[in-house]
């Protein structure tokens, strides 16, 4: 298991999330011509700013993040987060970065367990930190959830959380 969090004697970057020159061209199709989504972005946000990407549809702003949540391959230029290159240590910019979609992107005709499997397992694969987390195994960083019932016979179950350990830290015990 690879710890991928700064340690408390190296510093911390001066920008969040850092932008050169990068670019992203999807490939054209059939008829259609290239189309260049991201043109030479240049972006330093400071660390602890509070930050917000506003634009008309079509402007990059979700190719920006999904580039930078290792969704979607940059064709060109540079990024970081927290000083991590997602290029170079993609491992570490992804485990310093949280997206939450902006529309249900859960199937819905999934049973329970395998809406569990795409939060968890599915989750940490695209994450590429599959060999740390997304199974309860031996080695693995597991935080845990309790309910009353059994979310394989009601998924629903998971709206109700009882119980609530992250990192060996309770954070939530009802009884």
């Amino acid at each position: 298991m690879k710890d991928v969090s700064m340690s408390a004697d190296q510093s911390v970057p001066p920008y969040a999330i850092e932008a050169i020159n990068l670019e992203k061209t999807y490939k054209g199709s059939g008829k259609l011509p290239p189309k260049q989504a991201l043109k030479g972005i240049d972006l330093q946000i400071p660390t602890g700013s509070i930050f917000g990407l506003l634009g008309p549809n079509g402007a990059g702003k979700s190719t920006f993040i999904n580039i930078l949540s290792g969704l979607v391959m940059k064709t060109g230029g540079a990024a970081k987060i927290w000083g991590h290159d997602i290029e170079t240590a993609p491992r570490s910019a992804r485990a310093a970065i949280g997206v939450v979609p902006q529309e249900i992107n859960m199937d819905p005709f999934f049973t329970p367990m395998e809406a569990i499997i795409a939060a968890t397992k599915w989750g940490s694969q695209i994450m590429l930190m599959e060999d740390d987390i997304g199974t309860v195994e031996e080695g693995k960083y597991a935080d845990l959830i309790g309910v009353d019932g059994d979310p394989l016979d009601d998924i629903e179950e998971l709206m109700d959380v009882d119980f609530v350990m992250k990192g060996g830290v309770i954070y939530k015990n009802e009884e």
